[in-house]
């Protein structure tokens, strides 16, 4: 729909109907024809964003002889590794920016590590205390969905006796996961704290990882990202619905009075905010990297898949094509 009232598609190319914001029956009736391969625009669109931004983008440099406008729709495209967001706004939260950019093997989804309500509350205030949050999470809702629990007794059924655990993330409700450690011990006669067993999922995620690169080689690293769109607002208009929050964060961010920040031209403003949010992710997914035992360039390390009893069961092709990668 906002390629359309973009002008990125015309009607020869929605099969004469118009798709614009708000229109129940245009809405429905795409969701039939995507369901049933009806047009050609539905079947790209059934092949996953990806794929659909590429076919606009090739769509439009045809009709008008302009280049391809990829780049421009990725702007908008809200996708990550061919996922579509989920609900949250990352705006405010560099933590649920990196999540949806690194921390989650799918792309764009809340699952692995649903940060924002915990990293607006101040809860990890260094980027090391963010990195730690984008593996410590995903530990525990892995860990969980491997013992076949339900997500709702740890996150949203809080236990009151995690309030008196001043020693760890009190968000991730430690005292249940004390419980779950003792029916996993019980079962399997160790005696293993909850954090060593979830511990134990860094071997699929690294797993998971080493099939993303497999398939994608060095390049992989580079799909850890987010569009524009979800770092901060991506044309004037933008900047301004949120003019308190931004002007305070550039306040921050200069060093300058709120009162001077007030007084620049706001396309100035936004590029300055924009090009520390880029620059604040970019350091936090780094650091991400650097905890999780993984390369510059988010190849996981032979020492690392070692460590964690991995590296014996990989193919000799994959251990040869992570070692080049490696360096």
């Amino acid at each position: 729909m906002e390629c359309y009232q973009r002008g990125y598609l015309v009607k020869e190319d929605t099969d004469g109907f118009a798709l614009n914001w708000g229109d129940e029956q245009a809405a429905l009736q795409f969701i039939h024809d995507l369901a049933c391969c009806k047009t050609e625009l539905a079947r790209i669109a059934g092949r996953g964003m990806v794929e659909l931004t590429a076919w606009v983008a090739e769509q439009y440099a045809a009709r008008t002889g302009r280049p391809n406008s990829v780049n421009d729709l990725q702007q908008f495209a809200m996708q990550t590794k061919g996922l579509p967001f989920s609900l949250y706004r990352t705006h405010r939260s560099l933590s649920m920016q990196a999540s949806y950019a690194a921390a989650s093997d799918i792309g764009a989804h809340h699952a692995a590590a649903w940060l924002v309500k915990v990293d607006l509350l101040g809860a990890f205030p260094t980027f090391e205390a963010k990195a730690q949050a984008l593996i410590t999470y995903p530990r525990v809702r892995l860990g969980n969905d491997n013992l076949g629990l339900c997500k709702l007794p740890w996150v949203d059924v809080f236990n009151p006796d995690s309030l008196k655990r001043g020693s760890t993330d009190i968000y991730i409700n430690p005292a249940s996961q004390e419980l779950y450690a003792d029916f996993y011990n019980g079962m399997l006669g160790t005696m293993l704290t909850w954090e060593k067993i979830f511990e134990q999922t860094d071997r699929d995620i690294n797993l998971q990882r080493v099939m993303n690169v497999l398939s994608f080689g060095a390049a992989t690293g580079a799909r850890d990202w987010i569009p524009d769109r979800a770092i901060g607002p991506t044309d004037d208009a933008l900047y301004e619905r949120e003019a308190d929050y931004n002007d305070r964060a550039l306040s921050t961010v200069l060093n300058k009075p709120l009162s001077d920040v007030q007084m620049m031209e706001t396309d100035e403003k936004r590029a300055i905010l924009m090009k520390h949010r880029k620059e604040e992710l970019r350091k936090l997914i780094d650091v991400y990297y650097r905890q999780r035992g993984w390369t510059d360039t988010g190849i996981p390390k032979v020492d690392t898949l070692k460590q964690i009893g991995l590296w014996q069961y990989l193919s000799d092709e994959a251990k040869k094509s992570i070692t080049g990668m490696n360096g």
